[in-house]
C-alpha cells in the first residue's frame, strides 16, 4: 500500500486560491490602511505639540492640515470627518471616516477607521 506523502493537486488549488484571495484584498485595502496611519501619526503629532493646550481650535485644526497638505492625503475632509474640540477639562483630537473600494465585479468592501487622542 502507498502511502501519501505531501499535498494533493486539489489540496495546492485550494491554497493556491486562497492566498490569490487574500493578496488581492492586501493590495486594495492596503493603501486605506496605509492613509490610517498617516493620519493617526499626524494627529498624535499635533497632540504632542508643546503648548498646544494654550492654542485655538483654529489653529490647531490648521496645523493638523498643513501636515495632511505635506503627506499627500487628499481623500480626508478635516471639517466633516474630524471633530477637534474641547469636553469639560479635555482637548479632543479625533477622526472618524469611511471608505469604499471596488473588489471585483459588482463586489466592493467598505471600512471604517477612527482614532481619539485626549489631551489633559
Amino acid at each position: 500500500m502507498r502511502v501519501q506523502q505531501g499535498i494533493s493537486t486539489i489540496g495546492l488549488l485550494y491554497l493556491v486560491g486562497t492566498l490569490a484571495i487574500f493578496g488581492a484584498l492586501a493590495i486594495k485595502l492596503g493603501p486605506e490602511y496605509i492613509e490610517y496611519y498617516q493620519l493617526r501619526s499626524i494627529f498624535s503629532q499635533v497632540a504632542s505639540e508643546p503648548g498646544l493646550r494654550d492654542k485655538e481650535i483654529a489653529e490647531i485644526r490648521s496645523m493638523i492640515r498643513k501636515r495632511i497638505d505635506v503627506s499627500g492625503i487628499y481623500g480626508f475632509d478635516l471639517k466633516k470627518d474630524a471633530f477637534i474640540g474641547e469636553d469639560g477639562d479635555l482637548l479632543i483630537l479625533e477622526f472618524q471616516y469611511s471608505r469604499k473600494t471596488q473588489f471585483v465585479a459588482n463586489i466592493a468592501m467598505e471600512v471604517t477607521f477612527e482614532y481619539t487622542k485626549e489631551i489633559e
